[in-house]
Formats: structure tokens, C-alpha cells, sequence
């Protein structure tokens, strides 16, 4: 029987292509809300060098507005510049708003204000960053796609091998025996998967017979919740008129009918972002969630950066009047998650799907103590089905293997050593295999747990 695996990613997965990780972004509140421009300029040149002078210059232009000042107020009363962290802002924020309690000097709705800033901020600094680090298309982000389609070429063998003895609409076909978590904001693992598919798709190759003729075996992702795009032509300030839409099971079914006279036939890798994405947003009126990421049948792009004054326009009920960030899908980092439906509706999915699966592969993920939903989470996946547990950290001059939790725990500095002993407090000591070169390194060494 086929072992399924899921493959969680955390913010360590993109630290290689520039993405801040969340001590960075701890760095980045920092000097720019509790201390002053030109400590945040200075920190930005050593930890942020892929932006530009533009890109900060717009950042600090945000900081510098009105809304934004009051975000700066509320932290500098709150908080000090040693130690801060930016979990225990969201924290402090979400906590008051789930209990509708006021803070000293701050009303719920002032409390509320501001959480918006912050999300508003998130998606102007994570977008920038993310339109350099494509735009320069590096090694390691071209790696980090690659490895998403060398998956995907696994799994289109295995289903052409298995094309003509088995009912194409059937789970076990039109579902991939791996799955992927994205537990990060920004887009780079969404982007680099949607295009590393699209240029499969659009190859020469993964034909095989129909009794209508020929039909070619194509890839897409179930993101288990309603959600397609908005074509989004930033470069002239219009938004265009071409939506696009995901396919899910309901979809898969309908083109795998053998007697469906379709020119494809497909599977979906089940694909969850529990926490949202900076370019998703939810309107206000329809309360129906689109993505905004440019052209998506584009294989290359110089970014799509979130533009704070913009009112976009939503792919449900066209409401173009009162779509702003403020109506993002983050969901904050905190112990009292505020959670929309259609989070709820994906975190369910995914759930059940951890629940079944033989394998866990975690790369760059360090299973915060704090972080309680996650833990009970994992426990319970593990009592429902024994797992072998693959952990992907980072640490120099490491050998690219993976090593048993006992030999790994010798080798480890001592945050690696905290982070492989909390995931061993929770599976045992001899499932959890733990590779220490980092990722993208650790790339071939991943693809041979799936093979």
C-alpha cells in the first residue's frame, strides 16, 4: 500500500530565497515602530538586502502615516525594544479583542484599529520583499520550485503507470500520495508550486489513451475552501477581468469520467494554508475570499505587490467600494486565533488529512512551545495513525542526512537540540529522523521519503 506523506513548511523554507524569518520580523517592528528610522534602515541593510532604497523608502512612508503612528503609540506603551517579539504583540492584541475587553488608554475598537494596521503593514512588507526575491529569481527560490515538480513528475508516473486499471474519479487516484502545509503568510511556496505545475501541464508529455481519443494528465492543487483569483494588472493601477479558478474534487470528478470527452484528465495535490496568505483577501459584502497573484497561467513574474490604498475588486460580487487589506485572510500568531469560516473549513481538511498520513516531513518549522493548537494537533495525528516524523532544520558545515533523534540531539546546537527534543515529546525518540543541512540542501534526501 502507498505510504502518504505531508510536508509541512515553515518560515525556514523561504529563509534561503530572502524571506525574513520571524526573529527578522522581530528586528523589523523593532527599529521601525520602538526605535527610529534610521536604526530600521540600518537593520534593513544587513537582514532585508534584497530591497531596494525604493522599497524601504515606501515602507517608511507607511510607518509614517497617521494610523500607523498610533500602531507605534500603542507599542512603545506596551512593549520595549529589548526582547520584543512579535508574538506577544498579536498576542496582547487578539487576546483583547476575542474577550472584548478594553486595554489602559485603549478602547476594543482602538484595540481593533490597530490590529489592522499591523495587518496592513504585514502585507505591504511581505509583498515587497516577495516581488524582489522573484523578480531576481536566485538559486535557491528556483530550487525550492524545482523540488515542487520533481514531486509532481513522481506522482504523474505512478498515476499514468496506474491509468488503465483503476476508476480515475476515485480518491485514492485523483488525490496525490502527498500533500503539502504552508504555515508561513507569504506566497513564494503557493507561487513556486501554481507555476512548477503550469510548466508540467504545459509540456510535451503525460499523454495516454481515451476512448474519446487522446487526453493528456495534468496537476493542480485543492485548497479545500471556495477560493479562486482576481487577474490583477498592478504595473497600470486597473484591475482586469479575467478570474481564474482552482480546481477541487467536485471539478476532478466530472473531468476523470471516462466518458467525459475532455482533452485532460487530472489530480490534485491536497494543498492547505492554515493561517491565510498576505494576498488573500475577504470582502466585506459577499464574505467570500479571492486571491490576488497577478496573472496565474504566467510562469514568470516580477512580483504583485499589495498597494495599501488600493480598493480592490472581488471575484465573487464585484464589490469594488470598500475592499482594502484591512480585509486580509492572516490569521495572527496567537493563542486566541480569530478565525474566519473558511480557515476553519481549511485547518478541518487538513486535520483529517494529517490524521491518515504514514509520514510527516517538517522543513524549517520549529514547533514553537507556545504554540499549544499545533502540538494537540500533532498528538492526535499521531494516536490516530504511528507516524515517521522527518525534521528539516538548519545548522553550518552540517552533513546532508538524516540521522536518528538520539545521534541528531549530539550534533545540534542547542536551539536545534530544543526544537528536535520538542518533536520528540511527541512522537517518539526513534521516529523522528532529523536532517541538519537545511533546505534547499536537504532536497534529494526529502524525494527519496516519497519515491
Amino acid at each position: 500500500m502507498t505510504e502518504k506523506t505531508v510536508i509541512f513548511f515553515g518560515a525556514g523554507a523561504t529563509a534561503s530565497c530572502g524571506f525574513p524569518t520571524t526573529e527578522t520580523q522581530n528586528g523589523i517592528f523593532r527599529t521601525l515602530f520602538l526605535e527610529d528610522e534610521n536604526s530600521f534602515r540600518s537593520y534593513a541593510a544587513k537582514k532585508l538586502n534584497k530591497l531596494t532604497a525604493a522599497d524601504l523608502d515606501k515602507i517608511v512612508a507607511l510607518r509614517n502615516k497617521e494610523e500607523m503612528k498610533q500602531l507605534a503609540d500603542f507599542l512603545k506603551f506596551y512593549f520595549s525594544p529589548q526582547g520584543f517579539k512579535v508574538q506577544q504583540m498579536y498576542h496582547l492584541i487578539d487576546s483583547a479583542i476575542s474577550e472584548n475587553r478594553s486595554l489602559r488608554h485603549y478602547t476594543v475598537e482602538e484595540i481593533k484599529d490597530i490590529r489592522k494596521s499591523i495587518i496592513r503593514f504585514l502585507q505591504v512588507l511581505f509583498s515587497t520583499i516577495e516581488a524582489e526575491i522573484l523578480k531576481k529569481n536566485g538559486k535557491d527560490y528556483r530550487e525550492l520550485k524545482r523540488f515542487f515538480q520533481t514531486i509532481a513528475e513522481i506522482q504523474l508516473k505512478k498515476r499514468l503507470q496506474q491509468y488503465n486499471d483503476v476508476n480515475l474519479r476515485s480518491e485514492d487516484f485523483i488525490f496525490t500520495d502527498v500533500s503539502y502545509v504552508s504555515f508561513n503568510w507569504d506566497v513564494l511556496v503557493l507561487w513556486a508550486m501554481m507555476t512548477a505545475h503550469k510548466e508540467l501541464n504545459d509540456s510535451n508529455s503525460n499523454y495516454m489513451p481515451d476512448p474519446h481519443g487522446i487526453s493528456k494528465l495534468k496537476v493542480f492543487n485543492d485548497y479545500f475552501t471556495y477560493l479562486n483569483s482576481y487577474d490583477t494588472d498592478l504595473s497600470s493601477n486597473k484591475q482586469g477581468n479575467s478570474d481564474w479558478f482552482p480546481y477541487n474534487r467536485t471539478v476532478a470528478y466530472r473531468v476523470n469520467d471516462r466518458e467525459h470527452d475532455s482533452d485532460k484528465r487530472v489530480i490534485l495535490f491536497p494543498t492547505f494554508f492554515p493561517h491565510g496568505q498576505t494576498h488573500w483577501l475577504e470582502c466585506p459584502k459577499c464574505r467570500k475570499m479571492t486571491m490576488y497573484i497577478d496573472k496565474a497561467f504566467r510562469t514568470y513574474s516580477d512580483g504583485f505587490p499589495m498597494e495599501d490604498e488600493r480598493k480592490y475588486v472581488c471575484s465573487n460580487c464585484r464589490n469594488d467600494e470598500n475592499l482594502t487589506l484591512e480585509n486580509s485572510a492572516m490569521l495572527l500568531q496567537t493563542n486566541d486565533k480569530i478565525k474566519p469560516s473558511y480557515i476553519e473549513e481549511i485547518q478541518n481538511a487538513m486535520r483529517i488529512n494529517i490524521n491518515q498520513a504514514d509520514n510527516f516531513v517538517f522543513i524549517g518549522y520549529s514547533l514553537p512551545e507556545d504554540d499549544m493548537e499545533y502540538q494537540s494537533i500533532l498528538r492526535i495525528a499521531k494516536v490516530e495513525k504511528s507516524k515517521k516524523v522527518f525534521l528539516v532544520l538548519y545548522q553550518d558545515n552540517s552533513p546532508n542526512v538524516f540521522l536518528v533523534s538520539s545521534q541528531a540531539k549530539k550534533k545540534a546546537n542547542e536551539e536545534n537540540r530544543g526544537i528536535i527534543e520538542r518533536f520528540c515529546g511527541i512522537f517518539s525518540e526513534d521516529s523522528v529522523w532529523v536532517n541538519l543541512a537545511g533546505f534547499p540542501a536537504a532536497f534529494d534526501e526529502i524525494i527519496k521519503i516519497i519515491e
